[in-house]
């Protein structure tokens, strides 16, 4: 809301995806048609979307998520129900390969998984959904026929803020430099405060951090940029908390690819020009990949899992001895899991082996496993519950029952840039 009312903005943007979400709003979306986009488009929509429209503020999102037809409707309606007529709500389809699938196998695509090279025939019939990372140009498509609102689906995070630049600046689809300096501030801005003090190591710095403003790019036709944030908000804009958010999530600074451009990230200067301002020069750009990120979605079987605490004195050898019993219970009930995992939270649930032996004053349970089907899964459960009045002594925090649900599986693997059809639908409020 402050970047609305305080950031003299023309463009804002929310990305809503992340790796897992699709699948699940495609599960969504089966039951109620209606839905399968992120449910931010409403609550949020009706605080921002209105204001945004009376500013003449144009507002991006990929919140279409499976369903950016039915988001697009959504922000029309809210648009019309605060008495603001006339704007265009653009949606970007394109993304949402699903259907798609066997006519690639038939033209020679792979689709053969990126990270493990197994072979997609593995998974075929478990698909749950499928979903190209577009870019900016479709999205640049539709600013440049006057979309005040524009959602799409799945795109690369950045692209939300890339295509207004190459709007603005009427950047080439060659300008690999400029399009790279365009992506890299997208970068910077995708999660929300992260840039701006949020996800900082030097979190005790941060000043405010219960009103952390959320960050703003001031961007010349150069690529050069000055990354600030809203007047009067707590958190920081650093060079230090920029070089962190750089760095974020990128496998290989110089080589990181983009549906748009391949970025290095390697010869990139942030300099302090002033408080909270960093400006941000000298991002270098290649061509784009020659074939286009996807990411498949899969039935990979059911997840039960079950929380119980253990307090001093012995915490920690409570807690293993409730995952030996437990391990015993499956074993004598005839339950092949294909993946088991107790992780004790307080002592190494995060680091592991690496953890210190230093005995916890409390430790909390997280007993899980994943089977192929629904059924093993519940009677997995029903152990877990048997723990709450078995040795050891002791337990407590006892939440409810332990949970099962659906596990949907991540399959990356590439696709021709040809082979991905965009088209662009229109709304009015």
């Amino acid at each position: 809301m402050e970047l609305v009312e305080k950031g003299d903005l023309h463009y804002i943007a929310f990305d809503y995806l992340a790796e897992l979400t699709l699948a699940i709003q495609q599960k969504v979306k089966k039951k109620d048609p209606r839905r399968g986009y992120a449910p931010d488009i409403e609550w949020a929509g009706q605080e921002i979307l209105p204001r945004c429209a009376r500013r003449g503020l144009r507002y991006l999102t990929n919140g279409g998520g499976a369903n950016p037809k039915a988001a697009g409707e959504k922000a029309a309606e809210i648009l019309r129900e605060y008495g603001i007529r006339g704007k265009k709500v653009a949606v970007v389809l394109g993304d949402d390969i699903t259907e798609e699938l066997d006519r690639y196998r038939a033209q020679g695509v792979s689709l053969t998984n990126l990270d493990t090279g197994e072979p997609f025939d593995r998974i075929r019939d478990r698909v749950v959904s499928a979903n190209a990372y577009l870019g900016a140009w479709p999205m640049v498509e539709a600013l440049a026929q006057g979309a005040d609102v524009l959602i799409t689906g799945r795109c690369a995070d950045s692209a939300l803020w890339l295509a207004p630049l190459i709007h603005e600046f009427g950047w080439r689809q060659d300008d690999w430099d400029l399009l790279a300096a365009g992506s890299t501030v997208g970068h910077l801005l995708e999660c929300s405060c992260q840039c701006t003090g949020g996800n900082f190591s030097g979190w005790r710095e941060v000043p405010e951090p219960w009103h952390v403003g959320y960050p703003i790019a001031e961007v010349k036709p150069s690529g050069e940029a000055i990354i600030t944030k809203p007047p009067g908000t707590g958190g920081l804009v650093t060079v230090a908390t920029c070089k962190e958010q750089l760095l974020y999530e990128v496998h290989d600074p110089a080589d990181y690819r983009l549906p748009d451009v391949t970025v290095d990230l390697t010869v990139a200067r942030l300099e302090q020009v002033g408080p909270d301002r960093v400006r941000l020069t000298g991002i270098r750009g290649r061509p784009r990949p020659e074939m286009l990120k996807a990411l498949v979605g899969y039935h990979a079987g059911f997840l039960a899992e079950g929380y119980i605490s253990y307090g001093w004195p012995d915490a920690l050898e409570k807690a293993r001895l409730a995952d030996e019993i437990l391990r015993h219970w499956v074993q004598e009930a005839g339950l092949k899991p294909q993946e088991m995992r107790a992780e004790f939270i307080g002592h190494s649930a995060i680091h592991g082996p690496l953890a210190s032996h230093q005995e916890p004053e409390e430790v909390r349970v997280r007993f899980a496993a994943r089977f192929a089907t629904e059924r093993e899964a519940q009677r997995f459960a029903r152990e877990i519950v048997g723990l709450w009045v078995a040795p050891p002594a002791g337990a407590t925090g006892i939440l409810g029952p332990p949970s099962v649900r659906e596990v949907i599986g991540l399959w990356p693997t590439l696709v021709p840039w040809e082979a991905v059809r965009t088209e662009i639908i229109w709304l009015e409020s």
